[in-house]
């Protein structure tokens, strides 16, 4: 092996062992399982959730709307792959309401 290659799998090992101490042996295996195997569907559309959460987050003066309308206009242009949101879709009001859902369950899931 390379000097490289123990960097990051010390890097690796680190991070597990502090993910174990927070969470668990079994949760902390299931999330490194997770990432080491091919994605699945259900995996790829929680991402894309994510990647919405963190636009929105990201927004200078957070608007659903607005971000939804946006985002609606990019995925015209984008392979399905590629588009925003879970299904891709090009209507702002689908965008809006996948929006508002994971916001919502966000807030639940941070007991607010």
């Amino acid at each position: 092996m390379t000097a490289q290659y123990d960097k990051w799998w010390f890097a690796a090992a680190g991070l597990f062992h502090e993910t174990q101490k927070e969470i668990g042996l079994g949760d902390a295996r299931r999330i490194f399982k997770e990432i080491a195997g091919p994605a699945t569907p259900k995996q790829r559309a929680g991402w894309k959730n994510m990647e919405l959460v963190t636009l929105y987050d990201c927004m200078e003066q957070p608007n659903v709307q607005r971000l939804a309308r946006e985002l609606a206009e990019k995925n015209k242009n984008q392979p399905r792959e590629r588009r925003y949101g879970p299904t891709g879709s090009t209507e702002p009001a689908v965008l809006d309401k996948q929006i508002r859902r994971v916001l919502r369950r966000r807030k639940v899931n941070q007991g607010g």
